[in-house]
């Protein structure tokens, strides 16, 4: 990675464990009722131990990948990282202040078993970095 990663993401403090921020970013996105998928948002982009929650669009840059990252994907993506500092999962230094609540399709473990998690952004060989 280049300092691409410095221009992308979210910086946050992980105050939960990584696999429990994993699963959970798993959980939320955009869901097809009609085919049960849901489509995972953001990630957790790792480098040099600084973490960061970046949306999969923000990914396409890192990859040298077109991307259409626009306003509507920041604000889903802030509203991704303002529930997990609801749920005491993270901690950021910046302020997120306009969210997009009705946007985000959040399962719960309950029904993660009814839906096919489809990732839109798979990890190549030429992306150094943890991405979760």
């Amino acid at each position: 990675m280049s300092d691409v990663f410095d221009k992308i993401g979210i910086e946050v403090k992980l105050i939960q464990n990584f696999a429990l921020i994993r699963e959970t970013l798993e959980r939320m996105g955009i869901k097809d009722r009609k085919k049960s998928l849901l489509y995972p948002s953001c990630y957790c982009l790792e480098k040099d131990g600084v973490y960061k929650i970046v949306h999969f669009k923000e990914l396409f840059l890192l990859d040298n990948k077109p991307s259409t990252y626009n306003k509507g994907d920041e604000l889903r993506r802030n509203t991704i990282i303002y529930f997990l500092i609801k749920w005491g999962l993270i901690e950021v230094d910046e302020e997120i202040d306009t969210i997009l609540e009705d946007k985000i399709d959040i399962l719960n473990h309950k029904e993660k078993h009814l839906y096919t998690i489809k990732h839109k952004f798979i990890k190549s060989r030429k992306l150094n970095g943890k991405v979760v």
